[in-house]
């Protein structure tokens, strides 16, 4: 499954959820703080993330061949973030530039790229337990990423 999600909260223990079955967008609270990541998602995750968001499955979705610099969209009450993210999967290579998408909207933030992006993974690693990472609003931890 290329679909993971962390629910990070002000006042309780952070967790990794095992799916988004019985999320509910509208009860996030603003000490609270999902953020969904995709990496290579398949078009049925996307469609499942952009129903739950109530927004089009096209948010979602990648175009390296057709993106041709970082991109910055508002769309009312979420915004997507377009740009070039660097992967470093052996330190012994070369940087690797992705593109990768960030849409946020009230309490939350989704990650979408194609392959791992190794600072995902090592804010994932870092980030555990009782952070307070739930009371940044969706646009702080864009500028995070």
């Amino acid at each position: 499954m290329t679909l993971r999600s962390m629910l990070y909260s002000a006042d309780a223990p952070d967790r990794e959820l095992e799916g988004l079955e019985g999320v509910r967008i509208e009860s996030l609270t603003d000490r609270q703080l999902l953020w969904i990541d995709l990496a290579s998602a398949d078009a049925g995750e996307r469609a499942s993330v952009a129903r739950l968001l109530d927004c089009e499955p096209e948010l979602l979705a990648l175009d390296p061949p057709h993106e041709k610099r970082p991109r910055l969209a508002n769309y009312g009450r979420l915004f997507r973030l377009t740009a070039m993210a660097v992967g470093l999967t052996d330190p012994h290579q070369k940087a690797r530039p992705r593109w990768m998408a960030l849409l946020a909207g009230p309490n939350y933030v989704v990650s979408v790229h194609n392959g791992d992006i190794d600072f995902v993974q090592e804010l994932r690693d870092r980030e555990k337990g009782d952070t307070l990472i739930g009371a940044l609003s969706a646009e702080s931890f864009v500028a995070s990423l």
